[in-house]
């Protein structure tokens, strides 16, 4: 602290959510990445049926998801797959949406991650986030759960607005 310009560090909220499935993933469909268990929540903000996290303090978050495709056939021209969290803030009079996203262009059959981070605002009381997924290869794909560190969603608090 220096002439009181720096604040001291608080802990905020946090959570940590995964996958404790596979999720089929249909093409050409957006699709809302099924978290549905927790690792930690310390301020209850992650639902765990509607795969939301709702920010219980106002201020700045740091929000990544990281998703793990098992891509099932060798593909050619135009086959992406996408994470993306989605965020709105801003409240009923004055909804807005954040977009952040990771695309990869895959032509194997292999596993791809792919990651996104964002700093999202929230307002406190009903902003919320999510993350989804989309792929273009023509038939199902799937991400892979049952482990924390193949399907995650992460979040926490860094400062106040």
């Amino acid at each position: 602290i220096s002439e009181g310009k720096l604040a001291t560090s608080v802990n905020g909220p946090s959570f940590h959510a995964y996958s404790g499935a596979d999720q089929t993933i249909s093409t050409s469909t957006y699709t809302t990445v099924a978290f549905n268990t927790e690792v930690w929540d310390t301020d209850n903000g992650f639902d765990t049926t509607t795969y939301k996290y709702t920010a219980p303090l106002a201020g700045i978050y740091q929000i990544a998801a990281s998703v793990l495709w098992n891509t099932t056939a060798s593909s050619t021209n135009n086959k992406y797959y996408a994470v993306g969290i989605l965020s709105t803030y801003g409240g009923a009079s004055n909804p807005q949406t954040v977009r952040a996203r990771d695309n990869q262009h895959i032509d194997l059959q292999d596993w791809w991650y792919c990651n996104v981070t964002a700093l999202v605002r929230f307002n406190g009381s009903d902003d919320f986030c999510y993350a989804r997924v989309w792929h273009n290869r023509g038939g199902d794909e799937t991400l892979r759960g049952e482990a924390p560190e193949r399907t995650g969603f992460y979040g926490n608090w860094l400062r106040p607005l």
